[in-house]
């Protein structure tokens, strides 16, 4: 991320934000804070989804996805939470200090117990789960901008994923215990712990040259181009146990401190969190998409998979009951099944084929679901349901149907009962499921309709052939805003339902469709000429005809404005000039007016204006009175600007920290200037004098960080402010 060198911001400001350039990397982010999305379809892996109670705490921008980083930090794709926004986790790396602060002093019991000082911009999801299995794992990397200039300080960015539940016994709060430990360790994952010092098998370097310099140690970024944190771990694994079937608690958790500065951020792995598997089943009927069988037709089949992990070269017993939702009754619906089906050894899966028994009775579709009777239950794969239904032959209807000689017109026919997929044979060799023709006399057309079943049947339309239709607009009428009920007179021929499109004053085409009455009242909502264009009834297109004339009979507003001497004086004025319409006017202002034609002691702002005449015709506006283009002495006030970044590198531009008065007499003097580092090091002060900082400490240059300032001003009210915030220094 860069940070764009603005000549001056306003001291004040509750955000303060990196500006970020296009993304040129691979690794690309997506916010997202949809929590459940983000656990149910991206984190959980497989079709098992036993997790609830999801909630998030922290910045919307501070949650979202990643994809394209499977050659930067090892994985795909999965989420992310970072301490700042999402979208500054992509590449380039073009800053040693990409941050978006949020101002965010946080309190979380479970990561204050492992952090070195305050919390900022805690970033948190949780959740229960209930594994399937007696092991649970994911997969994660951390990533900071702390890295490597701020290791071993207190700014030492943190991370947890907190797991409590039964069987569990650990050091934070419920029992919880950490479990973002270092392979074959009990020490915590952190900046403190990975980095080009510790651990440094499981650190990938990404640093800029200055930092690395300043770490002394050796500049080699890995991923410069693909993403802007300057280090980050390699993928780690989170392993723990539990009891299976037992529910537990998750929260993933990770925040800065020593302050808010400087983004640090968790990548989690796309369908990494394993719950483990349990066997699943499925309902299929075998050359059909849906899961509908059919008597005497097509019968359906429930799937049964093994588990991961199941040894297969063991025959596997399944047990299972029907469930007491199923409508389909067994022995009169279905043929009966057993309980139990076995999946031989050197299979995944085995298939229970359900027959259909057909009868004479005419029913709705019926459902037979089958339950896995197995320890623990699973949100997705435990449960299947095979839809029964009778194959009741095809009937066609067609429409009552005209067409115009000449004319292209389809005909669609209305399929009832059948078993879809259908084939289609018109007369004519179409094979098509509607048929589209242009004739010139009556014509007959027949289709061959075939369903699923082999189920056939045959029926015909006589296509008659009908007068051109026709569309008439006319009519003259007075109109205005505010004026209701104006309408315009359209007549139709031909069959219902009429479509026409229509253009006021030649301007865009507006279209009014599915019109059923004969003589049409076309609503007026503007003056100008009203023409129609095109015109079309059940078959046919049309002749479009006439047109009408609205006339505006409104009044017409011009008014001028004196803008306040200054920004927050109330010396401001409008004048109305109304014309046109029917005296007397009623005239009506957002606010309270001193004069409803000319009010005078206004302020800078918006008002809003209603004016009616006698003919209840409506004029509404909104009128602007703008801040004075010319600011005036008596309105200047004790601003003060202060940059919030410059660059100490002898090019003539921005070399220097110094502030600017807009209004110096408004100043008696400045008291004190004091600037300190992230370790509270006192880099530069001035007494009674304005500050300009050259950005080097004891003869020598800094390298490019975050610094704080107080500036204390003595204003010549003869009270006195302190001016505080921070600025970078920049290379």
């Amino acid at each position: 991320m860069k940070k764009h060198l603005l000549s001056f911001f306003l001291l004040h400001f509750s955000l303060s934000y990196s500006s970020a350039q296009s993304n040129g990397g691979s690794l690309q982010t997506i916010q997202n804070s949809n929590a459940i999305a983000l656990i149910k379809e991206t984190f959980i892996k497989g079709d098992c989804k036993n997790v609830s109670n999801i909630q998030v705490s922290g910045e919307p921008v501070s949650f979202g996805e990643f994809e394209n980083a499977g050659n930067v930090i090892g994985f795909p794709d999965g989420i992310i939470l970072s301490t700042g926004d999402v979208k500054l986790a992509e590449g380039p790396n073009e800053s040693v200090e990409t941050t978006a602060s949020f101002a965010n002093n946080s309190m979380d019991e479970d990561l204050s117990k492992i952090a070195t000082n305050q919390l900022f911009d805690v970033t948190v999801i949780e959740f229960d789960f209930v594994p399937l299995s007696n092991r649970v794992s994911f997969q994660y990397v951390f990533a900071s901008e702390e890295y490597c200039e701020f290791v071993g300080t207190i700014f030492n960015d943190v991370f947890g994923f907190f797991v409590s539940g039964p069987g569990i016994n650990g050091e934070f709060k419920d029992g919880a215990i950490n479990v973002a430990r270092l392979p074959d360790s009990e020490e915590f994952v952190s900046i403190n712990t990975v980095n080009h010092i510790l651990n440094n098998d499981s650190y990938v370097k990404n640093e800029l040259e200055g930092d690395a310099n300043s770490c002394q140690t050796p500049f080699s970024p890995n991923h410069v181009n693909t993403i802007e944190y300057d280090g980050f771990t390699v993928p780690l694994t989170a392993r723990f146990e539990v009891t299976p079937c037992e529910t537990y608690h998750i929260r993933l958790v990770v925040g800065d401190v020593g302050d808010d500065k400087l983004d640090s951020a968790v990548f989690l792995r796309s369908k990494s969190f394993d719950l483990g598997e349990l066997a699943k089943v499925k309902a299929i009927v075998p050359n059909r998409t849906d899961t509908i069988a059919y008597e005497n037709c097509a019968d359906g089949q429930f799937v049964f998979t093994r588990p991961t992990g199941s040894n297969r070269n063991e025959a596997l017993p399944i047990d299972f009951i029907i469930d007491n939702t199923s409508s389909a009754l067994e022995g009169i619906d279905f043929q009966a099944i057993e309980r139990t089906i076995i999946i031989p050894a050197g299979q995944n899966n085995v298939v229970l084929p359900i027959e259909s028994l057909l009868d004479d009775e005419i029913e709705n579709i019926e459902t037979i679901t089958l339950d896995l009777k197995q320890v623990c239950k699973c949100e997705g794969g435990s449960q299947a349901t095979l839809r029964l239904a009778d194959a009741r032959p095809p009937a066609i209807s067609f429409p009552i149907l005209n067409a115009c000689a000449d004319q292209i017109f389809t005909i669609q026919p209305q399929i009832n009962d059948g078993v879809p997929p259908f084939n289609y044979q018109w007369s004519d060799g179409s094979t098509e499921s509607s048929l589209t023709e242009l004739i010139q006399v009556p014509t007959n057309y027949t289709l061959t309709l075939t369903d699923f079943c082999q189920n056939s049947i045959s029926d015909s339309i006589l296509v008659n052939i009908q007068a051109i239709p026709t569309a008439t607009l006319s009519g003259d009428v007075d109109y205005c805003e505010g004026q209701a009920d104006i309408t315009l007179p359209l007549t139709f021929t031909g069959s219902p339902p009429w479509s026409f499109t229509y253009i006021i004053d030649g301007d865009s085409a507006i279209l009014v469709d599915n019109v059923f009455d004969t003589d049409f009242r076309l609503p007026v909502n503007q003056a100008g000429r009203y023409e129609l264009i095109e015109f079309t009834d059940a078959a046919c297109q049309g002749q479009a005809l006439g047109m009408g004339l609205v006339t505006d009979i409104g009044m017409e507003l011009t008014y001028e404005v004196i803008a306040p001497t200054c920004p927050e004086s109330e010396d401001g004025n409008i004048s109305l000039m109304i014309t046109g319409g029917e005296m007397p006017y009623d005239i009506s202002w957002s606010t309270i007016v001193d004069n409803l034609l000319a009010p005078t002691n206004l302020k800078v702002g918006d008002y809003e204006l209603t004016i009616s005449d006698a003919q209840n015709c409506r004029l509404s506006t909104i009128i602007n009175l703008p801040s004075p283009t010319i600011s005036l002495p008596i309105c200047e006030n004790t601003a003060v600007y202060i940059p919030n970044a410059f660059s100490p590198n002898g090019d003539g531009i921005n070399d220097f920290f110094e502030i600017s008065l807009p209004n110096p007499t408004s100043i008696q003097q400045i008291n004190k200037v004091q600037i300190i580092d992230r370790w509270g090091n006192l880099v530069y002060t001035s007494n009674n004098a304005m500050p300009k900082w050259d950005g080097a400490f004891q003869g020598k240059l800094l390298n490019p960080a975050v610094f704080w300032y107080q500036i204390i001003l003595l204003l010549e009210n003869g009270e006195t402010t302190l001016l505080q915030g921070d600025v970078s220094i920049l290379r």
